[in-house]
């Protein structure tokens, strides 16, 4: 990664892109310190927040350990996922899962789950009676194979980076965790406050 003075010379040199407009209250020492800094620099004060910010979002990524080729727009969009491995039904499926590193579902209308998973996305894998499994990033890729005899009946993606927990983190823990109860029991459901069972989940990975 180059310098401060790099990125600026490389954002005044880059094309116009499509922005949005938003709107953030600053401490009034901070505005200051910005405003010196932009006059140091010789650049506006909308290019020095924007270079920083996204040298901001590169040391998050870093820590996140989120892969490179997540968009810059890719923290905003970040969605965080509870996916039921189907013990339920058996160890097989459950196996696969968590053998392999993916993110599975099984027979219509569930398999929609997964296509909804997009790049950047992280999913926990969830088994009855035991927690949180696994985790790892979606990859945005859907591929499908037969399953109990019903063709393309398994939608599933490969999750990238993907680790088993030494220590699983079980419903009470979950909960613990995060605010918002998750559905245990439903096949994948959405977690608001998902950043907070990441950083315990890679403490217990």
């Amino acid at each position: 990664m180059g310098t401060l003075d790099d990125l600026i010379k490389q954002a005044k040199e880059r094309k116009k892109e499509e922005q949005v407009s938003v709107t953030v209250r600053l401490p009034s020492e901070l505005h200051e310190a910005i405003d010196i800094l932009a006059d140091g620099l010789g650049t506006s004060k909308q290019a020095t927040l924007l270079v920083l910010l996204q040298e901001g979002y590169e040391l998050a990524r870093k820590k996140l350990d989120l892969p490179v080729d997540v968009p810059s727009h890719g923290l905003r969009n970040q969605k965080f996922y509870l996916l039921n491995t189907n013990r339920a039904h058996g160890d097989d499926d459950h196996d696969w899962m968590l053998s392999n590193g993916y993110a599975a579902a099984f027979y219509e209308p569930w398999t929609q789950n997964i296509d909804r998973i997009r790049q950047g996305d992280v999913v926990f894998l969830y088994a009855n009676g035991i927690g949180i499994v696994g985790y790892g990033i979606g990859t945005g890729h859907v591929e499908t194979k037969d399953h109990g005899g019903v063709l393309d009946a398994c939608h599933y993606q490969r999750l990238d980076q993907f680790k088993k927990l030494e220590n699983p983190i079980s419903a009470a823990g979950i909960k613990k965790t995060v605010d918002t109860k998750p559905f245990f029991m439903s096949t994948m459901s959405t977690l608001p406050e998902g950043e907070k069972l990441l950083s315990l989940a890679q403490l217990e990975g």
